[in-house]
């Protein structure tokens, strides 16, 4: 089986493409029935062999059948599942071109970029600010954790 690397995925501003979608749905042609076999449980391979007449040239294209079944791992495919595919001709018609998926603004590429600013908890400004010597704050200057002041024994670090 021809497997795609990651050399032949589209690259922009320096990273792959590899949110947008590639494939396309389409209503407009007809699709077949076809039920798996014992001998093809877990075996995309073997379904696609079966399907199109031993053609090995085919098994590249196992990706649409699985697309169009809404099966995101092929170890998944069990005997007695019933597995929609289209004819071996229309196969390129289901494919997005590359260059129309990386114009498109998706929301997964929105939602994928997230916002990486540094926040600032307040109180725990407060307390720095403020000079407090409460754990986890670890001041510039540490304190005595137990001081005598006339006489009185001050605890904390506090006064």
């Amino acid at each position: 089986m021809n497997i795609k690397s990651l050399t032949e995925l589209s690259i922009s501003n320096g990273y792959y493409e590899m949110i947008e979608p590639h494939l396309i749905f389409r209503t407009d042609i007809d699709l077949y029935t076809y039920e798996v076999q014992k001998f093809e449980e877990m075996r995309i391979d073997s379904v696609m062999m079966s399907i199109y007449d031993d053609d090995e040239s085919l098994l590249p294209n196992s990706d649409i059948i699985l697309y169009l079944n809404g099966i995101d791992n092929p170890l998944n495919i069990l005997e007695g599942d019933i597995l929609y595919y289209p004819d071996s001709s229309t196969f390129d018609s289901f494919r997005m071109e590359p260059t129309k998926a990386s114009t498109t603004t998706s929301v997964a590429s929105i939602l994928s970029t997230p916002n990486k600013t540094t926040q600032k908890d307040k109180n725990r400004t407060n307390y720095l600010q403020n000079g407090y010597s409460l754990p986890p704050v670890v001041l510039e200057e540490s304190k005595p954790p137990i001081t005598l002041d006339n006489g009185k024994v001050l605890v904390g670090g506090l006064n």
